[in-house]
């Protein structure tokens, strides 16, 4: 590595205009971890060379700098990336971390501004699709989100985006092909909670309790943070259509402990139980 950068740095300053050699130093600091390097010496000496500190890839190194800082950055390195896009519309992978920190930001309004962007661009971006499908779907715009999901599985089908069109295609009462699609997401990703969690509510939509319990109970094993509260309420869901009073009673045990709500249509059948 060290052999590596004196021999970068010896190419900047040989080439100062060939933006490869920047690129490359910066991104071997970056992948050490050594921010500092990027900061104050790849940056101020690239604005040099260059004789212009608002070039695209001025804003790109400094973005992925301020990402690798960790997540007290992220907003400020999202922004010095879209500068760099604003710039320069034709760079996938500073897209791709726009879009990385828009998962990690969770903020929906982000995350449609950046992916409709991206699609503007790209419009068969696999990520972006999907991005838009979970925005749409959070906001219930069922038939809109599913195309977005389909696009997105088209392009690279991940265990993620099976998932929220199993999810999405369940809502829209399309039992037989959200099972299928809740299927398709354990295929790619197996024990993959939230798809577990899918799949015991499209069981349950359809009537098997049965099945159901073995996946709501896999997903509440899983001791992810949603195992004490949504994939609790799901797997109470089963139990109440099994008629399993002992189980029903130590759901509401942890339920309670956890101060989930429950929701009124399973209070109901709680109390119809009692």
């Amino acid at each position: 590595v060290d052999r590596a950068l004196a021999l970068l740095h010896e190419a900047t300053r040989e080439a100062p205009q060939d933006l490869r050699y920047w690129t490359l130093l910066s991104d071997v600091f970056l992948n050490r971890g050594d921010v500092q390097a990027v900061e104050f010496t790849v940056l101020p000496e690239m604005e040099k060379a260059l004789h212009n500190a608002n070039h695209f890839l001025v804003y790109a190194i400094r973005g992925c700098l301020l990402k690798k800082k960790g997540s007290g950055f992220y907003k400020e390195a999202r922004l010095a990336l879209l500068n760099a896009l604003s710039l320069n519309a034709a760079l996938p992978d500073v897209w791709n971390n726009v879009l990385d920190l828009d998962m990690a930001l969770r903020n929906l309004a982000f995350t449609e501004a950046d992916a409709k962007a991206l699609l503007k661009v790209e419009p068969d971006h696999a990520l972006a699709n999907y991005l838009m499908g979970t925005v749409l779907l959070e906001r219930d715009a069922l038939p809109e989100a599913e195309d977005f999901l389909r696009r997105s599985i088209e392009k690279k089908p991940t265990a993620a985006a099976c998932n929220d069109l199993a999810e999405d295609l369940r809502r829209q009462k399309k039992l037989n092909e959200a099972e299928s699609f809740a299927r398709r997401a354990l295929e790619l990703e197996p024990k993959l909670p939230p798809a577990l969690d899918t799949l015991a509510c499209i069981l349950l939509d359809d009537g098997k309790a049965d099945e159901a319990e073995r996946n709501a109970k896999e997903a509440v094993e899983s001791k992810t943070a949603l195992s004490l509260s949504t994939y609790q309420l799901t797997l109470l869901r089963a139990q109440l259509q099994l008629g399993d009073k002992s189980g029903v009673r130590e759901r509401l045990k942890i339920l309670m402990e956890s101060k989930t709500s429950i929701p009124d249509a399973l209070q109901k059948e709680i109390n119809q139980m009692k």
